[in-house]
């Protein structure tokens, strides 16, 4: 099959890199993107022609797809551009064929609301997100996001985004719009493109029941937590409230509570009953009276999002890392670090590597300390750490010490290459009065 299409398999492998195997592949998949269905040519001449097509419209796509900029400084290599548009095209064969007029320019709509998000926030978002993360275990992401080419890379799921029509696009933001800000929009798409693909009518009805029912006033700042809800109808999301009601309330929580817990997490509207009804009784082993679970609920609503069989497994994980007792190992990670003890997974490969890149390398006190201070950093790849680690040393050490002098990890890539252009800054202004 691969003789049938030989000039675009050429095309791909010397202009786009990509292996032989790889070029036949998705030289294959393309041609039959610019097959015509209703052409009555014999199958041999209609390859031929779909491959002309192909080599007369592929070239731009491919060269506007490599354009865009990822937050790391790359860019998209041609085989990430020849699978993103095979996802495209598996859905709707339109977007690729009329790229320049489908694809192209509903990736233009979303990513002006991005941008309109990044240039509003700047540095507030990054201290933002940098103080979520010390609630849970201190630092910020290693790395944010900043474009749809982000969200687009290796997400099959944000690709559906690509696949509506801009018209339909054009009307979810503007619909969207009614009640957020660009910015916000923008915000909320960051890291769910794919949401553009609900009904506009859904989301207004969806962000009209929250108002209603949850007393929401910050649209933007709870959807962007669980945009998924945006494309879910109003009946069913009454019915998700009410499930959640049931089981909170079953474990002594008020209807008010529980509507905090909601204001807080909007994605515990997700979780089914009877495994918000496991965990909650799970959880009161430790937390005896409502008032003591509300508590722990409060500063860790995520506790919530977990089984009661992954929070017993995260216990263990403690037992065995740090030698604590059962009681120890749930009760004082859940009051003192919350969200470190719901959402870092101890049992994963590799973590125990990472402990002692942290108290070895970096200085860290204790195996404690990073479990339940810095937890963000164990979801971090340990390549990514350490490789972030090392420029934070070289162009900004300061930001590896706390105001106290002890070790701390205020790693952040962007910080680093700001500091160090002042550093060369001061160093050239130095040479200019020398």
């Amino acid at each position: 099959m691969a003789e049938e299409q030989p000039w675009l398999q050429a095309w791909l492998q010397e202009k786009q890199e990509l292996t032989e195997e790889e070029a036949a592949q998705h030289a294959k998949r393309l041609v039959q993107v610019f097959m015509n269905d209703q052409q009555q040519a014999a199958l041999a001449e209609q390859a031929a022609l779909a491959e002309q097509a192909a080599l007369d419209e592929l070239p731009a796509a491919f060269d506007w797809c490599r354009s865009q900029r990822l937050s790391n400084g790359q860019f998209l290599t041609g085989l990430e551009v020849a699978q993103l548009l095979g996802r495209i095209a598996a859905t709707r064969r339109d977007s690729v064929v009329n790229f320049e007029t489908t694809a192209k320019r509903s990736w233009q709509l979303i990513d002006s609301c991005i941008a309109a998000r990044v240039q509003q926030r700047g540095q507030q978002q990054q201290e933002e997100e940098e103080e979520e993360g010390e609630e849970g275990g201190g630092g910020g992401r290693l790395r944010r996001r900043a474009s749809l080419v982000d969200a687009l890379r290796g997400n099959a799921v944000a690709a559906r985004a690509l696949v509506m029509p801009p018209g339909h696009v054009e009307a979810w933001l503007a619909a969207a719009r009614q009640q957020m800000s660009e910015a916000e929009t923008g915000a909320v798409l960051l890291n769910n493109p794919e949401i553009v693909g609900s009904k506009p009518v859904t989301a207004l009805a969806a962000i009209s029941w929250a108002q209603r029912k949850l007393g929401v006033t910050a649209v933007g700042a709870f959807f962007r937590r669980a945009p998924s809800l945006l494309a879910t109808a109003e009946d069913k999301l009454q019915q998700k409230l009410d499930s959640l009601l049931g089981s909170l309330q079953a474990a002594g929580l008020t209807a008010e509570q529980a509507r905090q817990l909601v204001l807080k997490r909007p994605q515990l509207l997700h979780m089914e009953s009877a495994r918000v009804a496991s965990t909650t009784a799970w959880l009161q082993q430790f937390f005896r009276t409502p008032q003591r679970l509300w508590k722990a609920l409060q500063r860790s609503p995520e506790l919530l999002t977990r089984s009661a069989e992954q929070l017993l497994h995260q216990s263990s994980c403690l037992q065995e890392q740090l030698g604590w007792d059962s009681r120890r190992s749930t009760w004082s990670p859940s009051c003192a670090y919350p969200q470190s003890f719901a959402t870092v997974d101890l049992s994963k490969p590799g973590t125990a590597t990472k402990l002692r890149f942290l108290t070895s390398v970096v200085g860290l006190a204790s195996e404690e300390e990073c479990i339940t201070r810095y937890s963000a950093y164990l979801k971090a790849s340990l390549h990514s750490m350490a490789a972030l680690y090392m420029l934070v040393q070289e162009r900004a050490p300061a930001l590896l010490r706390s105001q106290g002098g002890g070790a701390s990890l205020s790693l952040d890539h962007g910080q680093a290459n700001r500091d160090e252009a002042v550093r060369a800054e001061r160093g050239g202004a130095e040479q200019a009065c020398q």
